[in-house]
């Protein structure tokens, strides 16, 4: 009786438990793990669990039979920061304004205000705004899918000012998904007319005149980013200064706010007041960095740079990188306290989120372990550097790409004398015996123990489409373009004596395939002159005329050894141009919609590009990552069918009459 009791208070137990859910209607003899029994849950329903469960566990082998696992390769770590954000610049849209509020003009000044969690905010940022300014201001509100629609409260507010206006106030642009602020940014900057840009929080309060001192600035040659005053709106802390610009503190490992956490790189333990703060900071100065909260750039420079980087997530950093890029190019960053605003602070909570320790992982990477940011700063380092041993490259694809991406492997070499550099790429053959790469290394191998520094190069120009490719690799490692060097093995193969390369590209680029028939009538003529043609590509370029066809028959070491041997390049921008660039040599490259200014690393090739077209460089005006131009926005393609064939032929003609001559 008593076994009975106790079996029939243990049903009734596991029956409580499973009604509760703290126990699987199930007995788990068959020895599963808590993720299996989850998981079968999961797919069949408590109803049919007990039978799914058991028929899975029959199949399992028993542990004293089971295969032993093999050893798997180095997990991921994510503090390697391997990965390129899928981010959606392209997918930005305007929101539909009416015509009293969109601003269809060029500017003078674009402000930027990136919106999330921003509607309670808005009403005082909206409820402050300047309408006397004398300068054309537009501003471009920026929704990064707020979960509080903040491009519908944004614009019923301006529609209680709409009787003030003397002209229309801007654009209001939506992400579908949330991208943070930078990315935010860079997407208001892609759409802003003026010359000038500012960056503003949407927690932010404004005083009159406060847009005009900072432009002031920024026509200064040697300046290149501005902020301003910034001071704390309410709270125990009204009236305190927030930020003042921004100098590095090594034992916070951060930059810190001047007069809220330092003043003369000393802490101070209460902010000053704005009634009683030294005469200085009312003082135009130089800064090491100002914050993103307000933030002056020239759209030019800001487009050079490549905006702010996208590899940090959501918030925080990227204001700090920024000035640091610029004055690694040698820009000033200054302080204009001539331009007030009031700001609230923290209002996104964007602070604690997901990728903050990624952030800090990332900067502390490119900036503190390779020692870049010692020169910057005026703090010093407390102890130095450790000596830099291995370096990680990665560049997946494609031929030319990973070409150019490992001509910082020298400049590398240079900077860090007794460091290795390995490149993780799925074209390792691009690197056969480059002896400034130590070793090609597969995904698999990667562990953050055997690296001190690493660098992700994919869509590294991408992201910066008015930059030229080498410059943009060369910024994201740190060094200078100037000691990089490209690098391919060759394998000698017959060749005659003098001849011509050729190769008649065809691409996805809408903006970047000449007419194979006009291909074919250069061929001709050149044959006709005397000249040797032989033709190279692949199976998907123009099958054209030529005195030998090498399509499809040659190793990338013989390409090298072909076009290092070859009198003249005629060709598209793509990887055999770029392998002619290698070895310098001369050439005439088709570039249609692309500017060759960011293609071309050395003076060997002549671009070709049409005459007298208004949008020549179409590409270059998409928001980035730019990849592919697929579609002509003209519709005509201009840039394309305005290349003539005498033109060509006068180019080639030119550039051959040269090479005979030196």
């Amino acid at each position: 009786m008593d076994q009975n009791k106790r079996a029939i208070k243990q049903k009734l137990t596991r029956q409580a438990k499973i009604k509760k859910g703290l126990s699987t209607p199930f007995s788990n003899k068959h020895g599963m793990t808590p993720k299996q029994i989850h998981k079968a849950l999961q797919k069949t329903g408590k109803s049919k669990a007990t039978k799914e469960v058991v028929r899975t566990a029959k199949t399992r082998p028993k542990a004293a039979n089971r295969p032993q696992q093999q050893r798997r390769g180095p997990s991921k770590n994510l503090s390697l920061l391997l990965d390129v954000p899928v981010v959606g610049l392209q997918q930005a849209a305007q929101y539909p304004t009416p015509k009293w509020f969109t601003n269809n003009e060029k500017a003078d000044v674009s402000v930027i205000v990136p919106m999330f969690k921003s509607v309670k905010v808005l009403e005082d940022l909206v409820g402050s705004w300047d309408l006397k300014e004398g300068m054309k201001v537009e501003l471009i509100m920026v929704d990064d899918a707020c979960p509080h629609n903040s491009k519908e409260h944004a614009l019923a507010l301006w529609g209680r000012r709409e009787k003030e206006l003397k002209r229309p106030v801007g654009k209001i642009l939506y992400n579908p998904k949330n991208q943070g602020f930078g990315v935010s940014c860079n997407i208001g900057a892609a759409h802003a007319s003026a010359e000038y840009l500012i960056f503003l929080n949407a927690d932010t309060v404004l005083t009159p005149g406060w847009i005009r001192p900072i432009v002031r600035l920024l026509k200064k040659d040697e300046v290149g980013v501005v902020g301003n005053l910034q001071v704390k709106h309410g709270g125990v802390w009204k009236d305190t200064v927030d930020s003042a610009g921004s100098q590095w503190d090594w034992s916070t490992r951060t930059f810190r706010h001047i007069g809220r956490d330092v003043y003369n790189g000393q802490p101070i333990k209460n902010a000053f007041r704005t009634d009683n703060c030294p005469a200085d900071l009312n003082e135009v100065q130089e800064r090491e960095m100002v914050t993103g909260a307000c933030l002056g750039i020239r759209k030019e420079l800001f487009q050079s740079i490549g905006g702010f980087n996208p590899n940090y997530r959501i918030g925080y950093w990227e204001d700090s990188e920024l000035c640091l890029v610029v004055r690694e190019k040698g820009y000033k960053v200054m302080y204009q306290p001539n331009s007030k605003i009031f700001h609230k602070g923290s209002h996104s909570q964007s602070g604690s989120h997901k990728y903050a320790s990624h952030n800090v992982h990332y900067f502390a990477n490119k900036w503190l372990n390779s020692g870049r940011i010692d020169s910057l700063v005026s703090a010093v380092r407390p102890t130095p550097p450790r000596e830099v041993g291995n370096i990680l490259l990665r560049r997946h694809s494609a031929h030319g790409d990973v070409l150019m991406a490992s001509a910082v492997a020298s400049a590398l070499k240079k900077k860090y004398p007794h460091c290795k550099v390995m490149f993780n790429t799925d074209n390792p053959q691009i690197l056969h015996k480059n002896p400034h790469v130590d070793r090609t290394i597969q995904t698999h191998e990667i562990s953050d123990r055997m690296f001190q520094l690493y660098y992700n190069l994919d869509a590294a120009y991408e992201f910066r489409p008015h930059t030229n490719i080498l410059e943009a690799y060369a910024d994201v490692v740190g060094v200078s373009v100037d000691d990089c060097e490209l690098f391919m093995h060759q394998k000698e193969i017959e060749v005659p004596s003098e001849y011509m390369v050729i190769h008649a590209g065809n691409t996805r680029w809408a903006g970047r395939n000449w007419s194979p028939m006009k291909w074919e009538i250069i061929a001709s003529k050149l044959m006709a002159k005397g000249h040797t043609l032989i033709l190279v590509g692949t199976g998907r370029d123009h099958k054209i005329s030529s005195n030998i066809d090498l399509m499809n028959k040659l190793s990338l070491e013989e390409l090298a050894y072909l076009i290092n041997h070859a009198r003249l390049f005629v060709g598209i921008d793509s990887f055999p141009m770029h392998v002619a660039q290698t070895f310098k040599t001369p050439g005439v490259c088709f570039f249609g919609s692309i500017d060759p200014a960011t293609r071309l690393v050395n003076d060997a090739i002549k671009p070709i590009v049409a005459n007298n077209v208004p949008c020549l460089g179409c590409h270059h005006e998409q928001p980035p990552p730019c990849v592919v131009t697929a579609h002509c926005k003209m519709g005509i393609q201009e840039c394309v069918n305005n290349v003539s064939i005498n033109h060509m032929m006068e180019k080639i003609e030119e550039v051959w009459q040269t090479t005979s001559a030196s």
